[in-house]
């Protein structure tokens, strides 16, 4: 999921082909695997906090003000993508997608870094900590989702982050959250 995210990335602001980004993003997170150590994966984590959960929401917040906040998004996304049908075909689908949202992730950075943990109480708490950190992360995710619907309906799903970016974010910033 990283290095496709990587190539469309490269894709989107620097105009390279789709395999070239994932090629170059392989490159460069092996690089920083094999030299980067334990105070790489702490910096990296820092970086990442506060691009994830300070200067992404602020973009959404960005988007959300130009659209006229949540009564404008509702009015300008199509009903069918905020409206929720459960009925007795589906309802245990969005039982599971609770479930599985709930869940802490299980993919091998979390892994690496659940295996640092010295003692079995911290390993309890950093599980907890990721599941209630990641929360308003994945509704930020969602609202991304919908305000790029509702400000380029016919953007590609997997540029609509992108999108977003480019068209809120300063040069320089910009750089820094491709970074």
């Amino acid at each position: 999921v990283q290095l496709s995210a990587l190539g469309y990335l490269a894709q989107h602001f620097l105009g390279l082909p789709n395999y070239l980004g994932v090629t170059i993003g392989c490159f460069i997170i092996c690089i920083n695997i094999f030299f980067g150590g334990a105070k790489a994966v702490v910096i990296t984590d820092i970086f990442q906090f506060c691009i994830f959960y300070i200067a992404i929401p602020s973009l959404c917040a960005l988007a959300l003000s130009e659209v006229q906040g949540f009564d404008g998004l509702v009015e300008r996304v199509p009903a069918e993508l905020i409206s929720l049908n459960l009925n007795s075909e589906n309802i245990w689908l969005f039982i599971s997608f609770i479930f599985y949202a709930l869940l802490p992730l299980a993919d091998s950075t979390f892994i690496q870094r659940f295996l640092m943990a010295r003692n079995s109480e911290r390993l309890k708490r950093a599980l907890y900590n990721t599941a209630l950190i990641g929360l308003p992360f994945a509704c930020v995710i969602f609202l991304i989702g919908l305000l790029s619907r509702a400000l380029a309906p016919d953007i590609n799903a997997n540029e609509a982050f992108y999108f977003l970016l480019s068209r809120y974010a300063p040069i320089g910033f910009l750089g820094l959250l491709i970074s």
